[in-house]
This record gives C-alpha cells, structure tokens and sequence, in this order.
C-alpha cells in the first residue's frame, strides 16, 4: 500500500527531509510522488530523485544520465548536510535532464494537470489530484491519475465526495479510438476493489495535504483533509483529457460509439485541454458592429 511511516513523514515535514520537502514545494516544475515508504520526485517526465528509506537514513537513486559528478558520491542521506548537498545540486540535475531526449509527452503533461489543479489557487478548479501512475498487484491496468471531483459550490468541510479516475491522452495517440476497452477494464478493476483504492487515496490525500503539496488557502486546504471518498462505483467519475488534440483528427469519431455505448458512459467526464490552437476548436466569435 502506497505510504510513508511516521517516521518518514515527521523527517519529510520538520526534520532531515524538510529542506528538500521545501525545494519541491517552491518550484513549478516539480511534483512529488509517495509510493511504498519511498517517494520519486520528477521533472519534465523524467524522474529526477527516488528517496527510499533504510534502516538508517535514506537510499538515493540516481540515474547515471542525470547525476552530477558534484554528488556521485552521495549514495544516501544520513544528515542534514546531505540533504543541504543534494538541494544544492538539483538545479544541475534539472539542466541534465533538460539535455536527455524529450521525455514522455503524456507524464509531462500529467505533472502540468497536477500543479495547475492542486497548487494554483487562483484557479477555483473543481478536481484535485491525489496520485499518478497507478499500479496495484496483479493488475495490469494502470491508471495514469486518481483524484476526487469536489466542485467549488461544495467546497465544504466533512463532504463524501466522488472519486476520480483521469485517462490523458497525448496528442494523436493511437489509443483514443480503443478508450471504451480501456476504461471498461477500470471500471471492472474498481468494482471490484473500490474500498481499496479508496482508503489508500484517502490516506495518500492526507499525507500529500501535510507535506504541503496542496498550495490552496488554508481554509480550503483544512476542508480538504476532512473528505471522505465515496465507495460507491456508481459515484466514481472517468475524466478523459485530451492534450492538443488536433480535431480534424477522426481517432475521437472512432472511439465516441463504444464509449456512449458503455453502462457507465453518464459517469464520463471529457476535457479537450492544452495549448495547440486549432480553428475548428474555436468556441465564440465576438459580434462586431461595422
């Protein structure tokens, strides 16, 4: 189950962690990710830092492509200095991974989804995500994000809100036009495991909350920590974005049949998002006097 111990979030909040803590929070480019009493960090798609914890401090891992030779020798952090060390040098770090091939388009843009919904208050969105990349045992889906549909009208402490399960896709990818299958074998996987997604979500939700990687106002953020997730499958919401999508593209005209036609089809969400400008996707024309 995806989590810190104690131990690790009292090092991570106020202790031998928390100046690295601090550098993730403060830059725009990066998100931190828990996993099973580790956590990665990752930048531009690329992931920048895995820290896992040891009987004794914690494991760094680098890729060899992306180290600097500034801290090849730092294998773990045992003390503050290490973690001073290894803060210092995240901004080579950053500048290597720049040079590496581009990296996938799709977690790029999943890292962009995630600050803009969780750290940008002045948004008011509706949804906050609460992890990436979703593997669990024996699976073999892999949801890209799970998060909750809170709507700001409801933006209230105490509430049972809906979880959200997001599926992105990049561009033209090829698998717009098999989403149906796709999110069929979600569905039957959440049925089947709802209360298990479900706590861990909850609890990944408090844990991101404490460590500070929900940048909205104290009042929503407290609200935040007191929801409890649905464990309802009829609640659950099945958010599609497509990123830059080109509309004179026919991969949605292929896929939008099997999707009307799936049993849970009113409980999908659709989002065409990012920054290609088409002029099919033109939504208003101002009305001009001459």
């Amino acid at each position: 189950m995806r989590g810190l111990d104690d131990g690790f979030m009292t090092d991570l909040t106020d202790g031998l962690l928390s100046s690295l803590r601090e550098a993730v929070v403060r830059d725009r480019d990066l998100t931190l990710e828990i996993r099973d009493n580790y956590f990665n960090i990752y930048y531009k798609g690329h992931n920048l830092l895995k820290l896992g914890k040891r009987e004794s401090g914690y494991s760094i891992s680098l890729h060899h492509k992306v180290a600097p030779e500034a801290i090849s020798d730092l294998k773990c952090i045992v003390r503050p200095s290490d973690t001073e060390r290894f803060v210092r040098n995240m901004p080579a770090i950053k500048e290597k991974i720049l040079a590496l091939p581009s990296g996938d388009r799709e977690i790029e843009f999943e890292q962009m989804l995630i600050r803009a919904n969780n750290c940008e208050p002045a948004l008011n969105t509706d949804y906050f995500i609460i992890d990436r990349q979703i593997v669990r045992p024996g699976w073999k889906e892999r949801f890209d994000l799970i998060g909750i549909l809170w709507p700001i009208e409801k933006h209230k402490p105490h509430l049972t809100v809906p979880l959200a399960l997001f599926e992105v896709k990049f561009s033209l990818n090829k698998d717009i036009q098999t989403l149906a299958k796709q999110l069929e074998g979600y569905y039957r996987k959440l049925r089947d495991n709802l209360d298990e997604v479900v706590s861990e979500a909850e609890a990944l939700l408090r844990q991101k909350i404490a460590v500070g990687l929900f940048n909205q106002s104290p009042g929503l953020t407290k609200a935040l920590g007191t929801l409890t997730i649905s464990r309802c499958i009829n609640d659950v919401r099945f958010v599609v974005i497509l990123a830059d999508y080109n509309p004179r593209s026919k991969l949605w005209e292929l896929a939008e049949p099997a999707l009307r036609g799936l049993l849970f089809a009113d409980q999908i969400d659709l989002f065409h998002v990012g920054f290609g400008l088409w002029h099919a996707n033109e939504c208003f024309r101002l009305a001009c006097d001459r």
